[in-house]
């Protein structure tokens, strides 16, 4: 095998993958809408460095590649392997347990809610108003508050029914998603008798509700749902 044609192999396989993200949209499996540029710009760059590759021969290219350069070409394409082995591989009650939220109550004067009348209360949220009451006040949260949550099941808790409803936040890409919980406490005869397994996505209504020092969520409906194309919150 050629140098050239070793190199151009590589080019088209990042090429390809990162064409298959951009087109598939499984990019956000990987990354925030942040950083969501980098994608399609790789794709372009990518699939006209190839082409102009194809189009020109320049010399020394046809010389037989030698051990270290075809080790360091399969070096280059590991992580698109790594990648594309564990396509389905998300973020779920496991990831959840080995992760915790937010970066304690100092951290809350740089992320109280915006003062905006349509903000959405979220997991987020209601995490940080069981932490203080400022927070809750500036989000519009307190007890009677109906509201809708659609996450993954995490956890099961002492008490009858009580579970916890997760979704993952991320700034940048996967690899720094933070967990927020809401604890479920389903009132007697609503839900599965032997609770649901972890994992399994399921959209719940109800109202808010202190339970001590924390909000939880009392629902009047769940529903089994599939998990989200985007699973991440931002």
């Amino acid at each position: 095998m050629t140098r050239r044609t070793l190199r151009v192999g590589v080019l088209v396989l990042w090429a390809s993958f990162f064409t298959y993200l951009w087109l598939s949209d499984a990019a956000t499996r990987f990354i925030g809408p942040r950083t969501a540029w980098v994608v399609p710009f790789g794709a372009i760059v990518l699939v006209l460095t190839t082409v102009a590759q194809v189009f020109t021969k320049p010399q020394g290219d046809e010389q037989s590649a030698g051990g270290t350069e075809v080790l360091g070409m399969i070096l280059l394409v590991t992580p698109m392997i790594a990648l594309s082995a564990v396509p389905d591989a998300g973020l779920g009650s496991l990831a959840a347990s080995r992760k915790t939220a937010g970066g304690g109550i100092a951290a809350l004067t740089s992320i109280l809610p915006p003062d905006d009348p349509n903000h959405e209360i979220s997991f987020a949220d209601i995490h940080w108003a069981s932490e203080s009451e400022e927070y809750a006040i500036a989000a519009g949260i307190a007890e009677g508050l109906e509201m809708r949550l659609e996450g993954f099941v995490s956890g099961s808790q002492e008490g009858a029914g009580r579970f916890t409803l997760t979704r993952f936040y991320i700034a940048c890409c996967a690899a720094d998603a933070v967990p927020y919980s809401v604890t479920i406490e389903p009132p007697e005869g609503l839900g599965e008798p032997g609770g649901y397994p972890e994992d399994t996505w399921l959209a719940v209504s109800g109202q808010l509700e202190r339970s001590g020092a924390e909000y939880v969520l009392v629902p009047d409906s769940i529903e089994a749902i599939e998990a989200p194309k985007d699973p991440f919150l931002y």
